[in-house]
């Protein structure tokens, strides 16, 4: 009795946590929510690179001979017309999630036809948009990522302060009242995604977190250790880049791999790093993922004739080296098998809807039916219409994607905002405009299928289809889904 007594937070801890979970969720909500969506669709951006481009040519056969070709083509030009290549680039093979042979460095990238040579330009304006917005939330890259970082400690905030305020969270972990009295119905549905997904949200936000505010943890420990600097403390975490004199030569692959295969025969080779390509210094890096391992890849550091240096150590490394390569996969569900896919995007739709009803459960117990919760309205439905909108706009146009989606995202939050629901009237018009946002997010995705059918003559029985599908269904079960908006002021 007396430890659960020491155990349960007094009610001067569990008022002070609701009023600092309340605040911090209403400041950071319409940001969260974003970050939350988007997350959710970015866990399928192989797939949606994919459908975007879906007349590339495809093969499940790893070529060494094709990439071979592919780094040495590029080397060559770089050294003929006196071109500076990217310091890093990466030459993927086929896999069984992207099918496609392809080059990329952060700016870009093309496909590679069967000799190597460079095909076309991987253009998926629609999954870089989403990226972006996840990754970055469309703002300057460092600035981006710090704030998203930031919003991802303080989504670990929201957890602790939400488990104190509530000491009866994990008692009630399977009641729902649904229908009746909108409060409980919230609360219910906020606190039970709060429960049930706690391990992925914790992990979750734990590795974005870590991700994001990266760059400002190692300014901090410069700042306050004096005898290791800030690079000193990266090649911790991740090795320094080798410098020697080695010329620019042609690259021979083959013994690499043959190498590698014989050391890690179930190891499956990820992208062949050029670094330094085309100048003094040039080497290559060989990305394997290895078997039953979170971590991204292990990476094996090789001359250009084939000759073995050294290996990253990042599968058997310091643990720490360990645990921080394998945030990405786990922040991502890049991991086991596509199912792992799917239930990332539904935890991270559960994770909105969380965000979503948080600040439902805020106005609806001080009774605040007014600007701001109409614009809550509009900013919680507005999104999936905004991101089909700008779906169409990458298929028709191929451009302007971030545009079109801020636009149309801003336009029905301030038309959200004109409404002033203080009257039953008033309240009756908001929910058929929530009911007219999902209705135009249904017709935004069935003309995204059909212009895409339009403008790529692809079999009928085919992967893309049955992606088409799944659009649809998905646009359905969100056009048609019940109850999506009461009055706040209900009790």
């Amino acid at each position: 009795m007396n430890l659960k007594k020491s155990l349960t937070p007094s009610k001067h801890v569990v008022k002070k946590s609701l009023r600092s979970h309340a605040w911090l969720g209403l400041f950071f909500s319409a940001l969260l929510y974003l970050v939350c969506l988007s997350g959710a669709l970015v866990v399928f951006f192989q797939e949606t690179e994919r459908w975007e481009q879906p007349t590339i040519s495809e093969s499940a056969e790893v070529d060494i001979q094709q990439l071979e070709t592919a780094i040495n083509n590029a080397i060559n030009r770089a050294i003929n017309n006196r071109e500076m290549l990217p310091k890093t680039l990466y030459f993927a093979p086929p896999s069984s999630v992207i099918p496609r042979a392809h080059v990329s460095n952060r700016s870009g990238g093309y496909y590679l036809n069967k000799d190597g040579s460079r095909g076309v330009d991987m253009h998926t304006p629609w999954t870089a948009m989403l990226s972006d917005l996840h990754i970055y939330l469309h703002l300057p890259n460092t600035f981006g990522i710090i704030l998203v970082g930031l919003l991802g400690a303080m989504m670990l905030g929201l957890m602790i302060s939400g488990i104190l305020a509530h000491p009866s969270l994990f008692k009630d972990a399977f009641k729902l009242r649904w229908g009746g009295s909108r409060q409980l119905e919230q609360t219910d549905i906020h606190n039970r995604l709060s429960v049930w997904s706690l391990p992925f949200f914790f992990i979750v936000c734990l590795t974005g977190a870590y991700i994001g505010l990266f760059s400002i943890t190692l300014l901090g420990y410069d700042l306050l250790d004096d005898d290791m600097t800030t690079s000193e403390a990266v090649d911790t975490i991740f090795p320094a880049q080798l410098a020697f004199d080695a010329p620019a030569e042609p690259v021979r692959l083959e013994p690499m791999l043959k190498k590698l295969k014989s050391q890690y025969p179930e190891a499956d080779l990820m992208f062949v790093t050029l670094k330094n390509g085309g100048k003094q210094g040039q080497y290559i890096e060989v990305n394997l993922q290895m078997p039953e391992r979170l971590i991204y890849s292990e990476v094996f550091r090789f001359h250009n004739t084939g000759e073995y240096i050294d290996s990253k150590h990042m599968s058997d490394g310091d643990w720490g080296r360990q645990v921080a390569y394998s945030s990405y996969r786990l922040h991502f569900g890049q991991f086991g098998s596509f199912a792992i896919k799917v239930l990332y995007f539904l935890l991270g739709i559960a994770m909105a809807v969380m965000v979503a009803t948080g600040v439902n459960i805020w106005f609806i117990k001080r009774q605040l039916l007014n600007r701001w919760y109409a614009l809550w309205q509009g900013i919680i439905w507005g999104a999936p219409l905004s991101f089909s909108l700008a779906l169409l706009t990458s298929i028709l146009f191929g451009t302007a994607v971030a545009l079109s989606f801020w636009l149309s995202y801003l336009l029905i939050a301030a038309w959200f905002f004109v409404a002033n629901p203080n009257h039953p009237e008033q309240q009756q018009r908001l929910m058929t405009w929530v009911k007219y946002l999902r209705l135009a997010t249904l017709a935004a995705i069935i003309l995204s299928v059909l212009s895409h059918l339009i403008q790529y003559d692809y079999a009928l029985v085919s992967w893309f289809n049955g992606f088409n599908l799944i659009l649809i269904v998905i646009a359905f079960l969100f056009a048609f889904l019940k109850k999506p908006v009461k009055a706040a002021a209900q009790p």
